[in-house]
Formats: C-alpha cells, structure tokens, sequence
C-alpha cells in the first residue's frame, strides 16, 4: 500500500495524476488545493482504496465505481476570506477549498470494511468545503412550456410522455438561485393528459370529493355539497367529458352546486374535485413524476404477482418498487411492501413475488433506484454521510451542499457515536438570498429527489436527518424503513426556514418525519405523504410562527398520525387528510390551541362515531379510538384551552368542527350542541376555555348536557375556578391537613392567592333528554383569569357518547366592560334564571 499525492488534475488512473504512480488495493490519496481528480470508469479494486483528504475535487462522472475501504475527508481552507468568487472549488485555484462531487448516470460508490472501522464520506466544519452530487433525473421529469397562475386548472409542459391520470407530480424550481424566500414547490395529482395540446389537468393534493348524482345544464346535485364553497374550481371526468368549472353558487340544503360550465349526463356518477394551483410557477420549472398508482386494486394476499400501474415509463426491469400498504384491514406497520420488477409489458408489471398485502387502487407505486448509488457491499460496513455541524452564518456561502437524485442502500447504523449514522447535514450551509447585497448569499443548498433504504442497525439516525439547518430545502425524497429504522426523516434541532416538500416517507419504528423545530415565516412543510409507522405519523414541534404547513397525508398509522408539542398559541394548519390510526393526534400540555382548517381526519380502523353508522371496513367495533388526547388533561389543571387541536370546516364541511384534546374528542353537531367522546381517563375534558374577569364582576357560567338513558356512569361537572389557583383551593389558608372540600366563591377566605372552585354536576335528568348545569361566581375585588370547563367524572363514559351545548359566559354588571368580554362573553344587568330540564327528545 503506498500514500499517493496528487501532483496535477487529470484521471484517477493515470499514473501522471499522481506523479507517476498508479493507484492500487488499500492506497491512501492526499488531493491537492486547485486539482480535480475525475472518475469515469470502473476503478474497484479487491478491497477498496483507503482513506483519502481532499483539499481539491474527487468527482464521479457517468460510469463511475468506485470502492472505498476507509474515509474519505473533504477539507476546507480556514485562512481565505469567506467572500469573493471562489467560496468554494475552483480548479487550478490555489487557495480555494475542497469538493466530492458526482455528476450523470451509472455510478456506484461503495464502501467496504467493518463497523468498527468508521467508514465515511465526512465534508470538514472548515470554510470552503462542499458536496456537489447531481444524479440525473431517474423519474420521469419535463419542464414547464408556459407560467402557472394561481387558479390555473392544467399546466402546460414541453411533453406529457410518462404521465399518467393519477399520477403524484411535483413542480418546482430547481435552481442554485432558489430563494429563501420564495415557497416555489407544489404538488399535484393528474387528473387528465392532455398529450395533443401537451397539458396536465390537475386536482389539489388534498382535496374535497363529492359525487354527482345528477345534472341540469350549468347546476349539478351531489351527494354533499357542503364540501365545497362558492369560488372552488372543480375538475371531474376525463377526455372530451372532462370538465373544470368555477362555482358560483351553492345550496347546501340541496346539495345544488350552480358553476358557469355546462355538465352532461355523462358526468353522473363522476367523482367532483377541486382543481386549480395555489402557487405561481415560471417557464421552465421542473415537473417530476413523484409516484404512478395503483391501477387495479388487490383484494386478496398472496394470489398473483402482476401490478397493473399508471404509468411505467421509468420503471425498468430490475428496479425495485414500493407499493404503499393503503387499505382499510391492515393496523400494522411493519409490512415489507418492496418488490423486484422481473419483468413488463406496458403498464402491467411482474414482480419477483407474489404481492403480501392488499391495495386500494390508487395507492401510490415509488421507484427506490437512482443513478448515483451509495452502497455498503454488505450489512457489515454500517458507512455514513456526514457534514460536520456549522454555526457560523458569516462564512455559510463557503459551505454548498447539493445532494441530488441519489439512491442510499445498506448505508448507515455505525455505532461508534449518536450521529455518525445515517445520512446528516448538520449546521448553517450556504442558502440563496435575492434580498442580499453582498453576494454572500448565492447558492442554495438542497437535499433533493433521495432515496434511503435497507439501513443497517436500530438507530435514530439512519434515515436522512438535518441539524440546526437554516433555509435548506428538502424536496422529492423518499425514505423507506425496513422495520427497525426509527426516524425517515428528523430535523433535530433548531431549523430555520427549511422547506420540506414533495417526500413520502413509510415503515419506521418511531416516527416518518420528526420535526424538532421550524422557526421563521419562509418555513414551508407541504404536500408530503407519510404512511404506515409504529408510534407516530408525523411529529410537529416548535412551530413558533405562522409558516406554511399544508397539503399532507398521514395514512395508516399503527398509533398516532400526529404528536404536536411546544406550539405557539393559535399556530395552523390547512388541508391534512388523516385516516386510519389507533389512537388521537396527542396534543402536548404545554401549548396553546393548534388550529387546523379544511381537513380531513377519521379513525377508520374503529367504529364510527361522527353519524353512529356501523362501517364493515373497520378493524375493531369496541371502541372510538384510543388513548389519551394530551400531556395535562386534568381538569384540576388545565389552565383552559391548553392542548387543545381545533378543527374548522371539518372533513372539509364548511359547518363542522372537531376538537381534539384534553382525552376526549368531541364534534360539532348540526343542531348546535357537541358530541363528546371521553377515551383514557376521568380525570380529563370534554371542554375547557379561560377568560379575564373584571374587579366587581358576577360571573355566570350555563351549558347543557344529555347523557344515554342509562345507569352505566356518574354525572359530568361543570365548574369554574381561578386559574391561579386551581385543585385544593385554599387548603393552605385554611387547613393543614384533612380538607376535602374547596372554597366556594362567596367565601370570605377568598383572596387573590388561595382562589375558589364553583360546580354544578349533572343529575338523573340529563339521561336521556338535556339538564341545564349552572354555576355563577361571586364578585371579586379584583381582577383575574377564570377558568372553566366540562369534566366527565366518570370512566364509563369512554364508551358512549355525551352531548352538550358550547359553556356560555355571562357578566352581571352595571356598565358594559366591551375591553373584558374577549369575545366569549355577554353582558347582564342580572341574573334571574335557576338550573333546569330541558325537554326534548334523545339525539
């Protein structure tokens, strides 16, 4: 083995590269400053070549392999100026820093040895220092032939070829220059090729449907119009019956949609969607086939091998493929749902066994290869990808990262530290800045159009991961577990402005995307597909501004789809679509309200409870999901309103909300009043709210409640407490020890450090028809934040539904204090009113 130093650019296996020495099994390389050493053939050796510093380039060029059987280090130059035109490589510089890069097709880079070895490829926290890996497109790709407007119902492209109704596409612009600033990915469905005007009808990512029953003229009936609202495009059928219409009036007690196109008998039975883009898109922005779907449904186990597909241009014979497990039977998580193609004809493909799990049609087909691959030659090696963390955003332009269209496979699980893993991007990189002046700011970094699968080891880290990033943008990738993966995707840490769009991400351990923070507006997380993992779907934390998340799926989740913690007061959310879970999105005790609107959510695998129906395509009938809702339900602590989801317009009805929180769910009825589910524990809520409370002010606080007309539980309270002071009020003041009883407002040992507890518990009148719960609170000589709620009691209750009307808070003074009433309040002179029954039949 000898120690080989670049004297020139030129050919790894020229011997003149080298000063006249021919690379050969376990050599070791310095690569000089300015010197770009290509490959562009196949160079493994038996064992692989040994550790290589690179001050200069190593580039991969199309039909690259190489073997490396040691580390391979990129190394910066700390002593040059962290502007100017070389930030980073330039060939025959010779102050500039160090570069890995790989550009084309057909390269394989491997990495042989052991575990214990440490194999990598490690970019340096030294100032100009990048990585620079350019696969070609793998998936069918074209480009935009015209702009999109926001509104636009097809786009215009310079060929549909590949392309399929119902394929996922992405469009976005794929640029050193994207900026930071711009929110520029969007992703769609195709509706309908249009290959003789070369158009791509589109429906949005997350879409309202409803069925047309019948037509007449520009008017059509479906079967729930409240889905939709006056202004929506709407797209249904295909070629010379396809029709895209803008609504121009509803009536929702009809279900009478008026629009101004003309609909045809042909349309009947078609499924409407809403259609028409959210973003605007620029000549020549990229459109990639994410995903073609499953064109005919398999409804049973085992029995066949053929998988007819949308779309199979860029599928080839020998590629693998992962067909998500989207069905309605299956709870699990850990479906090996990966196959071999051995063979097609057209759309029809055969695979090398037969298919393990049932398929909606319509479930998304992903690609898992790429043409630049990074491989360990077996489960041993454990390589991994590190660029070492970076703090400093003075000298970030010098550090360009760019790793695009590459396929990760046996890759990651080495165990010698927490983060030499997987695949990790750590700290402050170059991101593009058009608002910039100094040019410090003109390349942005991106991680883009990936593939990891098959990670050796149970590790957190074996996925893709990114540290503390700031504007890095994530887009197109698919990460693909293999049952002992824990994370797909996690952005541990801090992240500033990341823009996360377009991924899929199916079968870990713990999590399908882990967000451990998402500051600044430009943040953008949207249009992705999460499916089938153990603990939770997507966890969502940190998110302390009102940034951009929207347009993503959280399919078949074996626990959670959803953990949401540390969220600042009233962040949200617009157009999830959830479905298929075991238990409720968990809601951390330490947050405000998140808000979502205009989405989807439902348990699926569990009996139905919004409408009570009995639905055959469901796992279990005993229950309404499971487990509890957030952190800190007690209703002895809950200061109200905290860990609380709203939904509005819930699955997408412009008239229904849904809350989630506090262990119960609880939905909004047409007639006004809340169904409410309890689902852990009674301690919990059903509602919770808190409002300021002027000095001199008597409160009142009214719901009504029915329960079933049965004895299985005790009755629900609802009270109202200072918050300050909420669970043994005033035992400290009053008595040491043996209190059972709390103050009551009128109390004269009330003061603003003890507080009081008012309630008012239901009765045998609210089985089977409304009681109305009354509390009322004493004026005080001072101000404070009341707070108040229904509190089930009873454990029984997580069975069968309760129903109630929203609290209503009323104030009893003599001038109207508008600044106080927050909005959640009214105004009385007096009040004069009793607890009661109210009549009426069972709901």
């Amino acid at each position: 083995m000898a120690a080989l130093t670049s004297a020139q650019s030129g050919n790894w296996t020229s011997s003149a590269t080298w000063g006249g020495s021919t690379p050969a099994d376990g050599d070791t390389f310095t690569i000089n400053r300015g010197h770009k050493i290509t490959v562009n053939s196949d160079v493994r050796t038996t064992n692989g070549f040994g550790d290589i510093q690179c001050y200069g380039n190593l580039h991969l060029a199309t039909g690259a392999k190489f073997r490396l059987d040691g580390s391979l280090q990129v190394r910066g130059n700390n002593s040059v100026s962290s502007t100017g035109a070389d930030n980073t490589f330039s060939e025959g510089g010779t102050t500039t820093g160090g570069k890995f890069s790989a550009e084309g097709n057909d390269i394989i880079f491997e990495v042989n040895g052991t575990n214990s070895e440490q194999h990598r490829i490690w970019i340096d926290n030294e100032r100009h220092t990048s990585i620079d890996i350019r696969g070609d497109y793998k998936r069918t790709n074209t480009q935009l032939s015209s702009a999109v407007s926001a509104g636009d119902v097809y786009i215009s492209v310079d060929s549909t070829s590949g392309i399929a109704a119902g394929d996922w596409i992405a469009v976005f612009f794929d640029s050193d220059q994207n900026d930071i600033h711009v929110n520029s990915d969007e992703g769609f469905w195709v509706h309908d090729v249009d290959s003789g005007n070369n158009r791509l009808y589109i429906r949005q990512f997350v879409s309202p449907t409803a069925t047309i029953t019948s037509v007449a003229g520009s008017t059509i009936t479906v079967d729930n119009a409240k889905v939709f609202r006056k202004g929506y495009k709407l797209i249904c059928d295909t070629g010379s019956n396809r029709k895209t219409a803008t609504i121009t009036s509803i009536d929702y007690n009809g279900n009478k949609i008026t629009t101004n196109a003309t609909f045809v008998s042909a349309n009947v039975g078609e499924t409407l969607y809403q259609t028409g883009a959210e973003r605007e898109h620029s000549v020549d922005d990229v459109v990639e086939k994410i995903a073609t779907t499953v064109q005919t449904a398999i409804t049973s186990t085992g029995s066949t091998n053929q998988l007819v597909v949308g779309s199979s241009s860029d599928i080839a014979v020998g590629d693998t493929i992962v067909i998500d497990v989207d069905n309605d039977s299956d709870a699990g998580w850990n479906y090996d749902s990966s196959y071999t193609v051995s063979s097609k004809s057209g759309d029809t493909l055969t695979l090398d066994r037969n298919i393990a799990h049932k398929h909606h049609a319509g479930s998304i087909v992903q690609i898992l290869d790429r043409h630049i691959i990074f491989k360990g030659v077996n489960s041993d090696v454990r390589p991994y990808l590190y660029v070492e963390y970076w703090t400093s955003t003075t000298d970030t332009a010098t550090r360009h990262i760019c790793i695009k269209n590459a396929e990760f496979d046996t890759w990651g699980g080495n165990s010698n530290s927490t983060y030499y893993r997987g695949i990790m991007i750590a700290g402050y990189n170059s991101w593009y800045d058009g608002n910039s002046s100094d040019g410090n700011r003109d390349f942005a970094s991106r991680f883009q159009g990936n593939t990891v699968h098959d990670s050796t080891g149970n590790t957190d880290y074996n996925g893709f991961s990114f540290r503390h990033s700031y504007g890095l943008q994530v887009r197109n990738n698919f990460a693909y577990g293999n049952g002992s993966m824990q994370r797909g995707f996690w952005f541990w840490s801090t992240q500033y402005d990341p823009q996360v769009c377009n991924y899929y991400s199916t079968r870990f351990a713990y999590s399908c995307l882990y967000f451990d923070a998402a500051y600044n507006v430009y943040s953008d997380i949207s249009y992705n597909y999460l499916t089938r993992s153990d603990d939770y779907g997507f966890m969502q934390h940190q998110n302390a501004t009102g940034h951009t998340i929207s347009h993503n799926y959280l399919l078949n989740h074996e626990q959670r789809p959803l953990y949401i913690f540390y969220q600042g007061h009233n962040t949200t959310s617009r157009r999830y679509y959830i479905k298929g879970f075991r238990a409720w999105p968990y809601k951390g005790n330490r947050d405000g309200t998140s808000n979502f609107i205009d989405s989807y959510i439902d348990a699926k695998w569990f009996k139905r409870w919004f409408d009570d129906s009995t639905d055959t395509a469901i796992v279990s009938t005993t229950r309404y999901g499971d487990a509890s809702m957030s952190g800190d339900s007690n209703y002895y602590s809950n200061p109200g309103g905290c860990g609380l989801i709203k939904v509005y317009e819930a699955n997408f009805e412009y008239d229904k909300k849904l809350h989630i929180g506090y262990d119960s769910v609880c939905w909004d009825q047409l007639n006004g009043t809340w169904k409410g589910f309890l689902m852990n524990d009674s301690s919990g809520l059903y509602w919770s709210d808190a409002i300021y409370v002027p000095a001199n002010t008597v409160v009142r606080v009214s719901c009504k409640v029915k329960g079933q007309n049965n004895s299985n539980y005790s009755f629900p309270v609802l009270y109202a407490v200072d918050n300050q002071n909420t669970y043994e009020t005033g035992r400290w003041r009053t008595q040491y020890s043996g209190q059972t009883s709390r103050l009551d407002s009128s109390d004269s040992k009330v003061a603003r450090s003890i507080g009081f507890w008012e309630q008012d518990q239901g009765s045998s009148a609210m089985r089977g028809a409304f009681e109305e719960l009354q509390v009322t609170v004493s004026a005080m000589d001072y101000g404070y934040m009341l707070s108040y709620g229904l509190w089930p009691t009873s454990t029984n209750l997580n069975e069968d539904p309760i129903y109630f009307t929203e609290p209503q808070v009323f104030f009893e003074t003599p001038r109207k204090l508008k600044s106080h009433t927050d909005g959640k309040s009214a105004v009385r002179s007096g009040f004069t009113r009793a607890k009661k029954r109210i009549g009426g039949t069972r709901l």
